[in-house]
């Protein structure tokens, strides 16, 4: 699956829902409260922060984090589970359109080549088309690329942040499985 950019992994913390948000408030920028900074300390994340849903964007160079990170918060208590939706792309819309895009571009291409056979590279159309398909095509590549080195990384970050430990799906109770 080196190709889809995006990947769910699901947490139980010790942690209660408000002691959650509390440690995620502490490293993001809040775009519901008008950008409001928390505090003082290192700012990883910008986005929105619930007791019950977080959706993050990385704004920090330099930290191996993937670009968007969504969470739910399921359970009670002490007893916590987070579904943490790891992705390259904020939306996987976006992702199919790139998709959908090149292969457009890749139809149109194979055409020019049956029609035109030898004179291809003369034409215009063609080698614009060309252009764009390595240009999307390398997009592609270098953020799912991209993308699989940093899971595991931002994986461990959320991890070691909300006192967590990556569960199977089958270990959640029933009752925390809807989404």
């Amino acid at each position: 699956m080196w190709l889809l950019p995006f990947k769910t992994y699901y947490l139980r913390s010790t942690l209660t829902r408000k002691e959650i948000e509390q440690r995620i408030l502490q490293i993001t920028f809040l775009s519901d409260q008008g950008y409001r900074k928390t505090d003082n300390s290192k700012k990883y994340f910008y986005g929105t922060n619930s007791d019950e849903l977080f959706s993050l964007q990385t704004i920090i160079e330099n930290v191996d984090l993937v670009p968007y990170a969504d969470g739910e918060i399921k359970g009670v208590d002490d007893d916590t589970y987070i579904y943490l939706d790891l992705k390259a792309f904020k939306h996987q819309r976006i992702f199919l359109v790139l998709i959908l895009f090149a292969l457009g571009g890749l139809i149109f291409l194979s055409s020019q080549i049956l029609e035109y056979k030898t004179a291809v590279f003369s034409n215009l159309p063609f080698t614009i088309a060309w252009i764009m398909i390595l240009g999307i095509g390398g997009y592609i590549g270098f953020a799912c690329n991209r993308f699989w080195k940093l899971v595991y990384p931002s994986l461990n970050f959320f991890e070691v942040l909300l006192d967590a430990e990556t569960i199977k799906y089958s270990e959640i109770p029933i009752v925390f499985r809807i989404r």
